[in-house]
């Protein structure tokens, strides 16, 4: 209590840079004093954009290989309205680069890294689309934690009553959990916007080839969590998806002005009774 008053007892721009500081350093820390501090929560709410957008960027520092390369691959594979066409050799130079940033701990022990050099140059507004990249990243982790922590099969047989007695007796996710889930997410990011990038017609890279390198270089559970990450985006998002396939299916009639709702037309195709199940 005493070292909390002390903190309290100092100047306000000494306080703004702990604060600020800190960002740099641990960010459940630094949200934690921003909270519990009523001087420091002040400072917070009055500076939040930019010690949020500072903690976010620095949080995303922790994962620089693949936040870092992230951020860069819009100008290279293009976004998922105007893909750019990839030639094989330059996926293999994303690999190389990413192989290579494996190897070292921190961005400045690779600085001639043609992604970290990029970041570098790209000033405020690549240190803005890391920090938002990062922002979404750990909104899906929370949401993972919160959701995934729960069997949902208990729900079914037990009711809710029964999950909120799990969620009020169990342990929150370890901040080492968190850190392993997050880097879970961003490595499946990575993932699919390689695989599923436009690829020349020159491009001799089969499916199965792209991304497999990086494999070797993930430890065991570190792939187990990409696959429940993967498992677990599946679910969430099938109803989604069965909603725009019922709906695809419907224009695809009336875009070939087939018969009717089941009916039949000689020598041509049956109509399907819409919505079609899944």
């Amino acid at each position: 209590m005493s070292s909390m008053a002390s903190l309290n007892g100092l100047p306000f721009d000494v306080k703004f840079t702990l604060l600020d500081t800190l960002t740099a350093v641990d960010y459940d820390s630094f949200l934690s004093l921003a909270i519990v501090s009523r001087d420091f929560h002040g400072i917070f709410r009055k500076y939040k954009r930019q010690l949020l957008n500072n903690a976010d960027y620095h949080d995303a520092g922790k994962y620089w290989q693949e936040s870092f390369l992230i951020a860069c691959l819009p100008e290279i594979v293009g976004d998922p309205t105007n893909p750019a066409e990839i030639a094989y050799s330059e996926i293999r130079e994303i690999e190389d680069s990413y192989i290579s940033a494996m190897g070292t701990p921190t961005p400045a022990h690779n600085l001639e890294l043609w992604y970290n050099r990029r970041v570098w140059e790209g000033g405020k507004e690549m240190k803005q689309r890391i920090t938002t990249n990062h922002r979404a990243i750990r909104k899906l982790c929370d949401q993972f934690v919160k959701r995934a922590m729960y069997p949902r099969f208990i729900v079914a047989r037990k009711g809710s009553r029964s999950k909120e007695e799990h969620l009020s007796t169990n342990r929150p996710a370890t901040a080492t959990e968190r850190r392993r889930i997050t880097r879970g997410f961003y490595r499946l990011w990575l993932l699919t916007q390689l695989f599923y990038s436009s690829r020349s017609e020159s491009s001799t890279m089969g499916e199965n080839d792209l991304s497999m390198r990086y494999v070797p270089m993930w430890d065991f559970w570190d792939l187990n969590v990409i696959q429940m990450l993967l498992s677990y985006i599946s679910t969430e998002l099938k109803p989604m998806f069965m909603h725009l396939w019922d709906n695809s299916l419907w224009w695809y009639a009336l875009a070939f002005n087939l018969p009717a709702r089941g009916e039949t037309v000689p020598g041509q195709y049956k109509a399907p009774i819409f919505p079609v199940s899944p």
